[in-house]
């Protein structure tokens, strides 16, 4: 999208779906709760604004280009999402929440981060 994000959320880059590879279903859900945890952090960090449906668009600052489905696909990004559920948004379906296409650019280490640019459904 070309115009301003009405939110900025900038979290700690996540995992890849690669690097989460397959674990037992207990870790998988423990990195999945870390994740929502810091969303949710996050979200509260920045002013507990709350929309009735939003669009989000993934910017992911890293070190190399991920796959998109390997950006996203993952427990990780999955817990970041359900972090912000009844949160940012009343749930994350998508009458709620519809996901943008990721955006990726190679940036120094100390700058790699993951920030999800919200809109408003009803101002867009």
């Amino acid at each position: 999208m070309n115009s301003t994000p009405d939110l900025i959320l900038t979290l700690p880059l996540p995992p890849s779906r690669n690097r989460e590879g397959s674990r037992h279903w207990a870790v998988g859900a423990r990195l999945h709760n870390t994740w929502a945890e810091t969303a949710f952090a996050t979200w509260a960090a920045a002013g507990r604004k709350q929309f009735a449906a939003v669009k989000v668009e993934p910017h992911f600052y890293l070190g190399r280009i991920r796959d998109d489905d390997n950006a996203i696909g993952g427990m990780a990004f999955k817990g970041i999402l359900d972090g912000l559920k009844g949160n940012l948004v009343p749930d994350d379906d998508p009458s709620h929440l519809a996901l943008l296409p990721v955006r990726q650019e190679i940036v120094p280490e100390r700058s790699r981060r993951l920030e999800l640019w919200v809109y408003d459904v009803e101002r867009t």
